[in-house]
Formats: C-alpha cells, sequence, structure tokens
C-alpha cells in the first residue's frame, strides 16, 4: 500500500508539499550525507560494550560509565592482570 492511498485529496496535499518545499529546503540548515562504514574492535574482557559511540545524542561518550572489564578473563588470556 502506497502513502498516497492513505492520504485523503492526495492531489491538494501533494500541490501543499510542493509549494513549501522551497521555503523548507532553505530552512534546512544541515543536509546530512549518509555515513560511511566504520570498524570497532575490543579485547573480549572489555563487558558492556557492543560497538555503539554513543548512548543518545547528547550523551556522547558517557557510555564508558556502564563499562566494566573481566579481570578473571583478562588474566586468563594474558597471564597478567595489568
Amino acid at each position: 500500500m502506497e502513502f498516497k492511498e492513505n492520504v485523503p485529496n492526495w492531489d491538494k496535499v501533494s500541490g501543499k508539499l510542493k509549494e513549501m518545499e522551497p521555503r523548507m529546503r532553505g530552512m534546512a540548515y544541515d543536509i546530512y550525507l549518509p555515513a560511511g562504514y566504520y570498524y570497532f574492535m575490543w579485547w573480549p574482557w572489555l563487558k558492556g560494550w557492543h560497538g555503539e559511540t554513543t548512548i543518545g545524542y547528547w550523551n556522547n561518550y558517557s557510555q564508558i560509565n556502564y563499562l566494566w572489564i573481566d579481570t578473571d578473563l583478562k588474566k586468563e588470556m594474558t597471564g597478567r592482570e595489568n
């Protein structure tokens, strides 16, 4: 089912959207382009992280508060605690 099938008076709505579009484009201060691929690697003993870079728009890098190190696994894999 297409969008226009759900909108009564599609021709009227479409005309209004076309009329508003130049003004809306002028109000768009940023035009976001698709982001490239990112690759993240971490040690298996770092727990609570699954590759996310943020836990919200305004909470950049605050996910560090929710991470922990599995010291037993680290010692088992590396043979050292530090």
